[in-house]
């Protein structure tokens, strides 16, 4: 069976109650706490229709029963070609989307989805550090009513498998592709999806980049009347190519923006590079005029070493498109941090959190507030 997300709800040290991954039928008990609660909602800037329509729609230029016999190199070409000059898919004619899950599928052979680009051939069984092969897992799938309000309130389709070990991970438990209760995403998973109550489906994790050859499958077989948002809820750990297959398919990204200096990135997340890695990353989502909603978390004692020269490196790249930063106060102590004497077990000050949002609008970058 799989694990339909259940809030969980804490009473922190300080007597507060705090609600993770609240859903809708939680509304009235959050309220109970805070009546000042509401599900905030505002209209995601430049969306009209999901982009993966025209994607699905447009063709490749390659006969669907030739593509497999294409190289790397014509695959790629013909991806660029439709992406730049797009035409109508004839009848024998893979579409533009149908290219993706064929490149994306043979990174599997030598993997590079993730930035760790471990290179191992996941096609055969071989497993990296996101413990994935070839099929994708579903962890849970829920309508989250706390987020941004351009994507509030989401259907969150959460995925296994993530190529970071961060000590605090809220979702440890999704880190294990082969633990219990798994189910593999495959095109039926639709019908399992309750949008009544949602603005956007975002994919998350674990990291669903490590994943990408099954959501696109997956995507491809998307009701011809799906009307929401695509998001791609990333840790910005992400390779080049795992991007630019995006390109056409996510109608808005939410990456993780952690650390500026490699010391935190590797004590933390053994996340080597990390820091170059994420801003080319998101300077890659941002070529692709879609909006690009950067997600600070602020960790206790690194706002100086890790927030605020993020926030300088995000500056840099806001006249490339439409970019905005999303100051997270919600950290909570979780994983191999419930047990630490570090300053990471304990909740950020609110002086910490109003220090990184004074910084954000000091740089001129737009705030989600």
């Amino acid at each position: 069976m799989l694990n339909q997300q259940q809030s969980r709800i804490r009473v922190l040290p300080d007597g507060a109650i705090a609600f993770t991954d609240p859903r809708p039928d939680l509304l009235p008990l959050i309220q109970m706490f805070d009546p000042n609660f509401t599900v905030r909602t505002a209209p995601l800037p430049g969306f009209f229709r999901p982009h993966l329509l025209d994607t699905r729609a447009t063709g490749s230029g390659l006969r669907m029963t030739g593509m497999s016999d294409s190289n790397d190199g014509e695959l790629w070409a013909a991806h660029d070609r439709a992406l730049g000059y797009p035409a109508p898919k004839e009848p024998d004619e893979g579409s533009l989307l149908d290219v993706k899950i064929e490149l994306a599928t043979r990174m599997l052979r030598h993997c590079e989805l993730c930035a760790l680009r471990c290179g191992v051939n996941r096609l055969r069984g071989e497993r990296g550090r996101c413990g994935l092969g070839a099929e994708a897992f579903v962890y849970e799938s829920y309508t989250h009513i706390a987020e941004e309000p351009p994507i509030n309130p989401a259907v969150n389709l959460s995925l296994r498998g993530c190529g970071m070990r961060c000590v605090y991970c809220q979702q440890a438990p999704a880190l294990d592709p082969r633990g219990t209760a798994v189910e593999v995403l495959v095109p039926t998973f639709w019908n399992r999806l309750d949008f009544n109550q949602a603005r956007s489906l975002v994919f998350i994790g674990g990291n669903p980049t490590e994943s990408l050859p099954s959501v696109l499958a997956f995507l491809g077989a998307a009701p011809a009347d799906f009307d929401l948002p695509i998001g791609w809820n990333c840790s910005g750990y992400d390779s080049p190519d795992a991007i630019r297959l995006l390109d056409g398919v996510v109608d808005v990204y939410i990456p993780d923006y952690k650390y500026a200096g490699d010391n935190c990135a590797t004590t933390l997340s053994d996340a080597a590079g990390y820091a170059t890695n994420v801003a080319h990353a998101i300077a890659a989502m941002l070529k692709q005029n879609v909006p690009v909603m950067v997600r600070v978390l602020v960790l206790p004692d690194h706002v100086e070493c890790c927030h605020s020269p993020a926030l300088e490196s995000l500056a840099a790249l806001s006249g490339y498109g439409e970019l905005y930063i999303s100051v997270q106060g919600t950290y909570l102590p979780e994983w191999k941090t419930l047990s630490s004497d570090s300053s990471l077990s304990r909740r950020p000050q609110q002086e910490e959190i109003e220090r990184v949002r004074t910084r954000a609008r000091e740089l001129k970058l737009k705030l989600i507030e």
